[in-house]
């Protein structure tokens, strides 16, 4: 329509003017315009319309839409008003961006002790698991007392350089708010002991309560019958668009990513509308930091930005689960930007990323005195984007988390009690002897069905174990290999070492969540042994995988280190099971020659198609209850006591081919069908240990 038309030109023009002036735009010129008193409240309202009317029919015909003859009144007014104007907006001269760092989920709390000393606590929620497995971890910085912390109840280690460290809760949380319920408690916590230790030490005496005084309500009414004024319900939220391609950008970048990555927003010439995101690639971040690369930004505003018309308009950055908020360095430094680009705010909406929830952006404006203003989101031919309100942590989960924080202290630590050690195993400490058992190794190389004998051997008092697997654990691993749903999507090396501190708090372990190959040489191999003080007589490298090349280099590894192996496998379906043994000195072949064809096919391109699945959770305790008494005969062959589990070395060392008949064989043309008697008794479960000279 030619009203509409008219209406269009209008602000098009009220925009030149404003350009013309110094400013991004017409409202732009308004905002300031009325904060001077060139214009009145009256007229910037109108004024605000006509530019949020322009904003939202960019790219309608103008035969789909009418305006208002008020608009097309209220515009050529807002032309009048800006073509007499005599304000000017003095820009800078290619403004620069001030260092600064943006800094996420950190909380802080201002406590006095019972002597008046203040207890400043300043805590960050660290996520270290990923989008789809969060791992919450709680880090406070400069406490009081900092270096009492490592001995109390609750189980802190040092993190990070001496000069700046961090107290972390050795604890996995895999939720935000309860992160934050344990931060209030544990500030409770220590602030008691903080208060406590004072007592004992005589630096303080408790001082003496006020006397209360008693307290009135005073007369009065709630009403909600009656409207508030007239000035306050027009005094709307304010309102910022976004183009859609331009929130696509920003919630596919930063809400599908660990938080605490941000980028710069921008304006297009024409009106308040974000019509740029410039992702800040080169910045330097870390779990609770994003501090943006200020030349990088630099360039992009003075080199590109200002030739195409594009105004700063603000910063997005990201950060984890439901922490929608701004803080108090976010707030502190965007109030800083203003001041360097004489700018009366700065756009700053927060993005969750997708943790424990799904993804969202929080509209928030800072103002140039250090003012918060909530803000709402509009994207241009998109819905708003749905907003996660912060809410106070729930009485129950802060219950919760003291409950934990007691279990904790009941569980844990920071030296194991010797006495409850010798409780642990004193029901088998007249047939293993304890001491020697404590420098004992086990070498795990793979952790999926191995991993009840590798617990097992923590229960036999092994006290040192190396565990290598570069396996993550997925569902299929619960019913075939002793696996938990809470266990899914953790590395199978990381989920057993925490089995066996769960069984001993005096174990050594060296996990490595990788695959045992080539890239793995003798010398990582060596310093590895050292690093955990391996004796080789009293250790056993087990190969625990249906890998042939990870088995193959087991052996490689046990023959140059002159260390006992211990290979095992299911065939077809669990239908038998195969374990090889080997002592250096002792036995006469090794794994490389009982198993020559197999080692040939291999070597001639075979590719093996043969796994584990197929077999029954009983197959696999079935196997390694024998491997643990295999491998209690290893470790103890060398020690002087002539254990009852060294019998198989010491009177039958070149029967180091066992296998095991896990099921009825007769007629089913295994290849192991052979070895076993065919009486009518004889069904399954029986055990043959064979000299390799009747293969060779």
């Amino acid at each position: 329509m030619r009203t509409t038309g008219n209406f269009v030109s209008t602000i098009v023009q009220v925009n030149k003017i404003g350009r013309s002036y110094g400013f991004r735009n017409g409202s732009h010129w308004a905002e300031k315009a009325v904060r001077l008193n060139e214009i009145d409240q009256k007229h910037f309202l109108q004024f605000k319309r006509c530019s949020e009317m322009f904003t939202k029919i960019q790219g309608i015909s103008t035969d789909e839409i009418s305006v208002s003859s008020s608009l097309i009144a209220a515009s050529k007014e807002f032309l009048y008003c800006i073509s007499c104007s005599q304000l000017r907006n003095v820009v800078k001269q290619e403004p620069k961006l001030p260092t600064g760092t943006f800094r996420a989920y950190i909380k802080e709390f201002h406590w006095k002790g019972i002597d008046g000393e203040p207890y400043d606590f300043k805590f960050a929620i660290v996520n270290n698991g990923d989008n789809t497995d969060p791992e919450y971890t709680i880090y406070i910085n400069n406490a009081p007392h900092l270096s009492t912390a490592l001995n109390d109840v609750h189980r802190f280690h040092i993190l990070g350089a001496s000069d700046n460290p961090y107290i972390c809760w050795d604890t996995e949380i895999t939720a935000f708010d309860k992160a934050n319920a344990v931060m209030i408690v544990w500030a409770q916590n220590y602030k008691k002991e903080l208060d406590e230790d004072k007592k004992r030490n005589g630096y303080v005496h408790p001082q003496k309560k006020a006397p209360s005084r008693k307290h009135a309500l005073p007369h009065g009414t709630f009403r909600s019958e009656e409207s508030v004024n007239e000035e306050v319900a027009n005094n709307k939220q304010k309102v910022v668009y976004i183009e859609k391609k331009v929130m696509q950008k920003i919630m596919n970048i930063l809400g599908k990513r660990k938080p605490e990555l941000g980028g710069m927003l921008g304006f297009s010439e024409e009106q308040d509308l974000v019509t740029h995101f410039v992702f800040d690639k080169y910045a330097k971040v870390n779990r609770v930091e994003y501090n943006p690369n200020t030349k990088f930004l630099d360039t992009v505003l003075n080199e590109k930005w200002s030739k195409e018309n594009i105004y700063l308009a603000g910063f997005v950055h990201s950060h984890p689960g439901n922490f929608n908020q701004l803080s108090m360095a976010d707030v502190e430094y965007a109030t800083r930007i203003c001041q360097e680009f004489d700018m009366e705010h700065l756009f700053m909406p927060i993005v969750t990323s997708a943790t424990d929830s799904k993804s969202s952006i929080t509209g928030y404006i800072v103002t140039n005195d250090g003012q918060i203003l909530d803000c709402d989101i509009e994207v241009m031919d998109s819905s708003i984007t749905e907003n996660h309100e912060w809410e106070d942590v729930p009485v129950e989960l802060l219950e919760a988390a003291r409950s934990e924080l007691q279990a904790m202290a009941q569980r844990k630590s920071t030296t194991p009690d010797p006495l409850s050690q010798n409780e642990t195993f004193a029901r088998i400490s007249t047939t293993v002897p304890l001491d020697y058992m404590k420098d004992c190794t086990v070498i795990g190389i793979g952790c999926g069905g191995a991993r009840g004998f590798y617990e097992d051997m923590a229960r036999c008092g092994v006290g040192k174990f190396i565990l290598m697997d570069g396996d993550i654990s997925s569902r299929s691993n619960i019913a075939s290999q002793n696996g938990y749903i809470s266990e899914i999507g953790k590395p199978k090396a990381s989920v057993v070492k925490g089995r066996l501190c769960d069984i001993n708090d005096n174990l050594q372990i060296v996990a490595m969540d990788r695959m045992l190959d080539d890239s793995f040489s003798d010398e990582d191999f060596r310093q590895t042994l050292e690093g955990i003080g391996a004796i080789p007589e009293r250790t056993v490298i087990c190969g625990f995988t249906d890998s042939f090349q990870a088995q193959a280099r087991c052996q490689k590894l046990a023959k140059t280190f002159r260390i006992p192996l211990l290979a095992a496998q299911h065939h077809a379906n669990g239908d038998s099971s195969e374990v090889i043994y080997w002592y250096p000195g002792v036995s006469r072949y090794s794994q490389e020659e009982i198993l020559a064809p197999r080692y040939e096919a291999y070597a001639n391109g075979f590719k093996n198609d043969v796994t584990s699945v197929g077999s029954p959770i009983f197959n696999t305790t079935r196997l390694n209850a024998l491997c643990e008494k295999i491998a209690l005969g290893i470790l103890l062959y060398q020690s002087d006591d002539h254990s009852r589990y060294t019998s198989f070395l010491r009177y039958n060392p070149d029967r180091n081919l066992i296998l095991i008949r896990q099921k009825c064989l007769d007629f089913s043309n295994s290849m192991v069908e052979g070895f076993f008697g065919h009486r009518a008794e004889d069904h399954f479960d029986d055990v043959v240990w064979l000299n390799p000279q009747v293969l060779l």
